[in-house]
């Protein structure tokens, strides 16, 4: 199954009630044709940019729903029949692919400045030690 997105263009003419009515007929059609819907948004009335079948206004609806290729063009019919449907668009959309959720890094708990002043301290005292120790034997 292929993921799609139906966006169509509704005449302003037609009251809430049969919009709405419109909107479960579709949802019907695409279930019956073997679809399983995702999500339905309705963008409300919206002005055109230029007039579609002499109307300048048009309720906007989307739906997105997964449907095997096959039953597409049984789709594109009903869609085209429909007398309120001024116009509409039918196109797949690419399942974005998950990435993994990376890691946070972990702060090193000590700072490398400490940790470098703890090693040259280490070597200054042995180096104190082996010049004591020279000093003995030299001076005896």
């Amino acid at each position: 199954m292929n993921c799609y997105e139906l966006s169509y263009l509704v005449s302003p003419d037609i009251s809430s009630e049969h919009l709405e009515a419109l909107r479960r007929e579709i949802s019907a059609l695409i279930e019956n044709e073997g679809g399983v819907l995702n999500t339905s948004v309705s963008a409300g009335q919206k002005h055109l940019a230029y007039p579609i079948k002499k109307r300048s206004l048009a309720h906007l609806e989307t739906l997105r729903f997964y449907i095997e290729s096959g039953q597409l063009p049984n789709l594109n019919r009903e869609l085209r029949v429909k007398e309120h449907i001024l116009r509409f668009l039918l196109v797949q959309k690419k399942v974005p692919k998950s990435k993994p959720a990376s890691v946070p890094r972990l702060a090193p708990s000590e700072k490398p400045s400490d940790t470098a002043q703890q090693k040259s301290k280490g070597p200054k005292v042995e180096l104190e030690k082996i010049e004591e120790k020279l000093e003995e034997l030299l001076g005896s």
